[in-house]
């Protein structure tokens, strides 16, 4: 009996750990992509997006809220919506749950690890996670401000730095990184 309740114990413990593990992962900073146990699904950017979407709103988001977030003034019918998702649904294995539509499953995002980076004052950690624009070619405005807001936190966050190695490293990653050269520049 004692066998049997350590056993049970321990497949207890593992299945917690398993389920603590993001069964989905969003890599949406430089070039955008997500993976299901580590294999990378094959997304369309409108999908991607639907995914980033539903991450920024843990609480779900009705149709004509996520409609409004993706295209906001376009004249596009909220029917290819609805198959966007339907088809998203399908490939993630039925891990989109509706009315409203919220992820179902474990996820990680790097954007959301930026930002939380960038909200507990952890610029280094911040600037690790930065591997390139959020969504750069996304036309959904939500996600355009939400990238444009990033951004400047990001550079607001560079230009309290005080150790140039920091910046350097930064520049090693992300040449383009204007903010982090002016910074080098002060200091």
């Amino acid at each position: 009996l004692h066998a049997v309740e350590r056993f049970a114990q321990r497949v207890s413990q593992a299945l917690l750990a398993v389920c603590e593990d993001p069964v989905l992962r969003l890599r949406m900073l430089g070039t955008p992509q997500a993976s299901v146990h580590g294999r990378a699904l094959p997304l369309s950017p409108r999908q991607l997006e639907i995914l980033c979407l539903l991450a920024l709103h843990p609480e779900g988001m009705d149709l004509e809220r996520l409609h409004a977030a993706i295209y906001g003034d376009r004249t596009v019918g909220v029917a290819t919506l609805k198959t966007e998702v339907s088809q998203l649904r399908e490939r993630l294995g039925g891990a989109i749950g509706s009315r409203p539509y919220r992820l179902l499953v474990n996820w990680q995002a790097d954007f959301m690890d930026l930002e939380q980076a960038l909200n507990a004052g952890r610029v280094e950690t911040a600037l690790a996670c930065y591997r390139g624009s959020f969504l750069p070619r996304t036309e959904s405005p939500l996600l355009r401000a939400w990238r444009d807001c990033l951004e400047s936190r990001l550079s607001g966050a560079i230009f309290r730095v005080d150790d140039p190695d920091l910046l350097l490293n930064h520049l090693g990653q992300s040449p383009e990184a204007i903010d982090a050269l002016e910074r080098l520049a002060e200091l």
